[in-house]
């Protein structure tokens, strides 16, 4: 069971993490199948010099991001969760994009395909706008390894961690499902109609309700971006007692339910005894613990 548990933690370090209640032989099907998908997707490429995934997007192996641009990303990852994604692909895309639109990692549970797309200016640009090139491949990335958890409530807190801006460290967490942008955003456009409806043709129409329909969900949003880092730094300052190595990377592969439960056991004792149980039947837990569970220097999170 050892030289299992060794074998599958050297996928855990290339980002093929596992899943919450994965069995080895789920995790080992689950992985043939990645492989197996990005064997075709390669012969394809070499053999076409260009490849159509997804919804009718077109990479071409002229675009791909090379080795140097890939490994930007990969030391990132490596230094915050002990982890390095190689065998997604990357690629410049120089057609017709969004305009804001910087770069994304697009993949299929079903199809098992992972592909990450960037701006073509990144070929030559570092930066470009707000984007950073290392930290938007860093940061989705991020996502590609912890998806597998299928949960979102840190997943995003996790990938902020790997931008150099304090405030997006900070703030990233805020937005974790489709509708917090639109919630965020709709009331305020609200408000501007009420003031402007005021100023116009109704100077009697109290502004007031829409005001406090603006403040309400980015609240909202503040408030639970604060408990969730509330929670991890408790739970980094738990597990940091017992002088385990990489305590971000441990957070990074647990679940939010597992962070808030760490979060709440002060006791060294208490925390041995839990992490002990976890590790009994889990695979997951195990390749943490054969990772991570031993003793290093200590490490900081903002």
């Amino acid at each position: 069971m050892q030289q299992e548990v060794a074998k599958i933690a050297e996928l855990d370090a290339g980002g093929l993490l596992i899943g919450e209640n994965e069995t080895p032989e789920q995790f080992l099907a689950r992985i043939s199948a990645i492989v197996a998908a990005h064997r075709q997707f390669e012969e394809i490429l070499a053999a076409q010099g260009e490849a159509t995934v997804f919804e009718g997007i077109k990479v071409k192996s002229s675009d791909r991001i090379d080795d140097a641009i890939a490994a930007e990303a990969a030391e990132t990852t490596r230094q915050l969760y002990d982890f390095s994604v190689d065998y997604v692909p990357g690629f410049f895309l120089s057609g017709e994009v969004g305009l804001l639109w910087g770069g994304c990692l697009i993949g299929d549970n079903e199809t098992h395909l992972s592909v990450f797309l960037i701006r073509g200016i990144f070929k030559k640009k570092q930066k470009w706008l707000f984007y950073n090139r290392r930290e938007l491949m860093a940061h989705e990335l991020c996502h590609a390894a912890h998806q597998i958890l299928e949960d979102r409530r840190t997943e995003e807190y996790f990938a902020y961690q790997t931008s150099p801006s304090r405030l997006r460290r900070y703030l990233g967490n805020c937005f974790i499902h489709g509708y917090d942008a639109v919630l965020f955003v709709i009331p305020s456009m609200i408000l501007l109609l009420a003031q402007v409806l005021q100023f116009a043709w109704l100077p009697h129409l109290p502004v007031w309700p829409f005001w406090l329909l603006a403040v309400i969900y980015p609240l909202f949003l503040f408030t639970r971006n604060q408990l969730s880092r509330n929670q991890i730094i408790k739970a980094k300052r738990n597990l940091s007692q017992l002088d385990f190595a990489k305590t971000t990377a441990i957070l990074f592969r647990l679940t939010s339910a597992e962070i808030a439960e760490i979060a709440r056991i002060k006791d060294p004792a208490t925390l041995k005894s839990y992490l002990a149980d976890k590790q009994r039947n889990n695979l997951r837990w195990q390749v943490i613990a054969y990772r991570f569970m031993r003793e290093s220097d200590d490490e900081k999170m903002d």
